[in-house]
């Protein structure tokens, strides 16, 4: 039959079925492989994003509920355990602004009736006080397992009106008896907040719904509001199968197709997935293709052209061609065409090499492509599989220098509150360099550079950096290199760190492909700050729980205030981890605020510092019963001091600290501050945490304070019996006198007391007793009349006489005996029996004396 043709119509025909089939079979399956890899990425991403918000929200979740238990803590410590608005609203009001996400807090009591709220006044004016909860699962569930946790289902806020998820913990006394819980909403807009972070071209988002399926946060917010149940979409039964995993198809709401990969928040079986219209994804393959399929079309336009010209050769050439192209259908080495021949073989030959040189680049590029998805991959995996920020940042670098070919990379985080960048982690340095660049911080403002990085947020690079006039700062110029860039960290639209490749000798140049995948991947990393950070600050907040905890158990187990006064001074160090403390208190004698403790301070500072209410930060917190700060003393132009103090403090005073006033009741018991030596900007959660330590202070003060008036009054009663007895027992008027001064002077803290015995008939009076024999022996001024001295004015008038300074006082006698004991203040009372002046009883001291009523009737 092929006899009929010629050979050139035979080599025509034959080189054309030889050049089409193998095009076509090699551009269907590229394009094939192309759209089912973008598709693998695409799932295993969503997963890895679903993963990292499930994450998030465990942690989110675990902080919140330590904070109610936290709460629930410091009000069981409450002695005596007052449950009710007044004592509790101000511990609550101070916790809502550290934890904003939650709508409202309330205390129930045991029988599920709510005692204290903020607010405690619903958006409509009605008081939350006094609802009953009883009926709430959450309560008969938690009074049974008295176990705080996270309630599992979505409700609405009695207080706010709006969709909550409870998070709530028992109060529990010393004993372990229920005595309440502490009950907090989370607004649903914070768990909202959170899933909005993740955005995926115009179609994708992340979606949360309980374990039941109820809708929890979706970019339609109708379906949060209407508690949509997701239980009942086709995805349901595929992201309840297993904790985690991908969805490479399914059908939306809107009956579109799309891919989701999902994971489950633990505790709450919460279920999470990040989902995108397949049509979009599919979008991108297929502008990955095009430019496949438009090579293999053109590769069979050219093998069919070059056909036709061969067909006027002989067969040997030919021949030659096709085991050249077989070679290369097999994958091998591809051999050289014929050299020599006719014209048309030489060309057949040509187009043959120009066609295995793009199918090598073709396949090269894709290579490349998939090398650079690898690395996409590990960086998404590293971001959402540690905390550990150093480690993470380390393995990340080493991808860089994967992905880019960098010869070195550095990783630099922010630390606003120095103004640095601080190294944090590097892949392959020089060891001649390692010390220096280990140790280099770089400044934040420091050139033109950083602000565009700032404003921006976008990679920037060089392949001439010593020439560059953009690149002038010392992370640049202090190890000389050719190439370099920078990625932006960007976490809440603010740089928080970078990456710095480095690339010593080569020049280096970028395609904007190449700068946006560096781009995101900088977006991606931040989102491992904001994990890093978050999980830091939730450690930081346990050891203060744990410290504050630890500090009111001692402040519970102590009534002695010299040792309360120590405890809260060491306290406010630890809590705040501050450089000094100190406690002040009012002194009527010195007319101010002094020192009653302070801790790593100037000595002089603490002795001779005296302030008015109102002066300074801690007059301040004194007279205005709220906290009050500077940042740095010397550069606070609000700070008014008198001169006397403001030249000790100029000279004395560390140059940060923060008052919180120690109040109980209406009573001001103090002032506590933390000191800090540098300039230091208080962070709202340190006032929170001074502020509950003077809390919990006032109450050990206000323990310790009716512990010792309950001694006192004890020895009292034992000083009246003892007296009482001597009276009933002894005849003899001079032991029995020296018996009451003695009980006299200890009962009112007395230095010194005596008796003078009145004789009316002579209008004089004579000292008879003393309560210290010792002291009394070389008083000289033992007799006098009446209307001499403070005892014969008492004498003479017959009402008490008190005198603060008995030296200016005038009515006072024997002076030099005072001034030889120290003794300064003096307080006298006649002793009347039916009208008959019997005696007069004086005490003397070295402080002013204060009676209250039950002194006053002691004396009598």
């Amino acid at each position: 039959m092929l006899g009929r043709f010629g050979l050139k119509t035979i080599l025509v025909g034959g080189a054309m079925v030889g050049a089409t089939l193998p095009a076509i079979v090699l551009g269907l399956g590229s394009a094939r492989a192309v759209r089912d890899g973008v598709i693998a990425q695409a799932t295993v991403r969503y997963q890895l994003l679903a993963e990292q918000l499930a994450q998030q929200y465990a942690e989110f979740l675990a902080s919140h509920l330590r904070a109610v238990t936290t709460v629930a803590a410091q009000v069981a410590a409450l002695e005596p355990l007052s449950l009710n608005q007044s004592t509790l609203g101000p511990v609550l009001a101070r916790m809502r602004p550290a934890y904003p996400e939650f709508s409202a807090v309330v205390v129930v009591n045991a029988s599920g009736q709510v005692v204290a709220a903020e607010p405690a006044i619903t958006p409509e004016g009605r008081s939350t006080i006094g609802a009953d909860v009883s009926d709430r699962a959450w309560f008969r569930e938690m009074a049974g397992t008295r176990r705080g946790t996270v309630d599992r289902m979505v409700v609405t806020s009695g207080v706010r009106g709006v969709l909550v998820v409870s998070v709530y913990a028992p109060i529990l006394d010393a004993q372990g008896t229920f005595r309440g819980a502490v009950a907090a909403g989370l607004d649903l807009e914070a768990i909202q907040a959170i899933a909005d972070t993740v955005g995926l071209g115009r179609s994708g988002y992340a979606q949360v719904a309980t374990a039941q399926g109820l809708a929890l946060a979706h970019r339609d917010r109708r379906f949060v509001a209407e508690q949509q149940d997701f239980s009942r979409l086709p995805i349901w039964p595929l992201v309840t199968a297993s904790a985690t995993g991908q969805v490479p198809r399914y059908v939306g709401l809107a009956g579109d197709e799309r891919i989701a990969g999902f994971a489950t928040v633990p505790e709450v079986g919460w279920k999470i997935w990040v989902n995108q219209q397949r049509s979009e994804v599919e979008d991108e393959v297929r502008t990955a293709t095009r430019g496949v399929l438009l090579l293999t079309a053109l590769t069979l336009l050219g093998a069919l052209g070059v056909a036709v010209v061969v067909a006027a050769r002989i067969a040997r050439p030919i021949e030659a061609l096709t085991r050249a192209a077989e070679a290369t259908a097999a994958g091998r080495e591809t051999q050289a065409g014929p050299a020599g021949g006719p014209r048309e073989v030489v060309a057949l030959a040509s187009a043959f090499g120009e066609m295995v040189k793009k199918e090598t680049a073709a396949r090269v590029a894709l290579e490349g492509q998939l090398a650079e998805t690898a690395a996409l991959l590990e960086i998404a995996r590293v971001v959402g599989g540690t905390t550990d920020l150093s480690e993470a940042l380390r393995r990340i670098c080493r991808e860089l220098a994967r992905l880019t070919g960098a010869d070195t990379v550095a990783a630099y985080v922010a630390e606003p509150e120095r103004g640095v960048f601080r190294p944090t982690a590097a892949y392959h340095v020089p060891k001649d360099l390692l010390a220096a660049l280990t140790t280099a911080t770089v400044p934040l403002a420091e050139q033109d550079a950083h602000a565009r990085l700032f404003t921006e947020g976008k990679v920037i690079w060089s392949d001439d950096v010593p020439h560059d006039p953009r690149l002038v700062s010392s992370m640049f110029r202090r190890f000389p290199h050719q190439s370099g860039l920078l990625i932006p960290l960007v976490l809440d639209g603010r740089v928080s760190g970078t990456f710095y490749l480095v690339w010593w000798t080569a020049r280096r140049r970028f395609e904007p492909a190449a700068l946006a995948t560096l781009q995101a991947v900088g977006q991606q990393v931040g989102a491992l700050l904001r994990s890093a950070r978050l999980h830091e600050e939730t450690r930081a907040r346990e050891r203060e729980a744990t410290r504050l905890y630890q500090t009111t158990q001692r402040l519970t187990k102590s009534l002695n205030v010299e040792e309360i006064m120590d405890q809260i001074a060491e306290g406010a160090l630890e809590l705040l981890e501050a450089d000094a403390s100190g406690i002040y208190e009012h002194d009527a004698e010195r007319q101010g605020l002094v020192f009653r403790r302070g801790l790593r301070l100037d000595p002089a500072l603490t002795r001779d510092l005296v302030l008015a209410p109102g002066e300074g930060v801690a007059g301040r917190a004194y007279s205005e019963r709220r906290p009050v700060w500077t940042a740095d003393r010397a550069a606070d132009r609000a700070l008014d001091y008198a001169p006397a103090s403001g030249a000790l403090v100029e000279t004395r005073a560390p140059r940060a600290y923060l008052a919180v006033p120690i109040v109980s009741r209406d009573a001001v018991h103090g002032v506590l501050v933390a000191y800090f030596f540098a300039p230091h900007a208080f962070a709202p959660r340190e006032v929170q945490l001074l502020s509950t330590l003077a809390d919990q202070a006032a109450i050990a003060i206000d323990n310790a304070g009716l512990y010792t008036r309950l001694e006192r009054r004890l020895a009292r009663l034992r000083a009246l019996t003892r007296v009482n007895q001597l009276i009933s027992s002894s005849l003899q008027l001079d032991q029995v006198l020296r018996e009451i001064a003695k009980a006299a002077a200890e009962l009112t803290g007395a230095a010194v007391a005596s008796f003078w015995v009145v004789d009316e008939t002579t209008q004089t009076l004579e000292i008879r007793a003393f309560s210290d024999e010792a002291m009394g022996a070389d008083q000289v001024f033992r007799r006098a009349r009446f209307g001499e001295g403070s005892a014969g004015w008492v004498a003479q008038h017959r009402v008490p006489m008190s005198a603060d300074n008995a030296f200016t006082d005038g009515r006072v006698g024997g002076l030099d005996w005072w001034r030889r004991h120290g003794l300064r203040a003096v307080y006298t009372r006649p002793v009347i029996r039916e009208g008959a002046l019997l005696a007069v009883l004086s005490l003397n001291g070295t402080r002013p004396f204060r009676f209250d009523a039950e002194d006053e009737e002691l004396i009598d």
